[in-house]
């Protein structure tokens, strides 16, 4: 499996498994309308297009010898990183696919020089909180959010960068 930034070609594939998660992730805490109108004015083709093409912002997907199984999107700046979402499609879901992939986006961030990487889950999703715990996140804050027409409260998960070294 590689992991590689998106290319335009990808994003109806990103939006596609942004929809399935939220619909097997969230119906039951998030109205049926308000996942639709969610998955419209977050992954709507112009605002991921806009994303693959930006400098501080990227879409990975988890390549599966041409499928698009996964997605992570994240945001950076000098110190930094954020990822806002990571999704892996229901069918692939316990196979290490989103593993792979946030170990990818975690070593490119580091490696960009970004010294914290933050990941927001809605605290509603058990599994996502968990999941992140499991990589060695720890919970860090609480915020809301806004999906749709009603608020959720989100959990902010924080990994530091590990500086390796000897000092003389």
């Amino acid at each position: 499996m590689e992991i590689r930034p998106a290319t335009e070609s990808d994003v109806l594939t990103v939006k596609g498994i942004a929809e399935r998660s939220w619909e097997q992730d969230y119906p039951e805490f998030v109205s049926r309308e308000t996942i639709d109108d969610t998955v419209e004015d977050w992954y709507a083709e112009g605002k991921l297009r806009d994303v693959v093409d930006a400098d501080d912002a990227e879409i990975f997907v988890a390549d599966d010898g041409g499928a698009i199984v996964g997605f992570a999107h994240v945001v950076w700046d000098v110190s930094e990183g954020d990822i806002l979402r990571l999704y892996v499609a229901p069918d692939y879901r316990r196979q290490g696919v989103g593993t792979h992939l946030l170990t990818s986006v975690r070593d490119e961030l580091f490696g960009r020089g970004v010294e914290r990487i933050r990941a927001m889950v809605l605290a509603e999703n058990e599994l996502g909180n968990a999941f992140y715990e499991e990589h060695g996140f720890e919970r860090s804050d609480e915020n809301e959010t806004q999906v749709g027409d009603e608020r959720h409260p989100e959990n902010v998960y924080s990994l530091q960068r590990v500086k390796t070294g000897t000092s003389q």
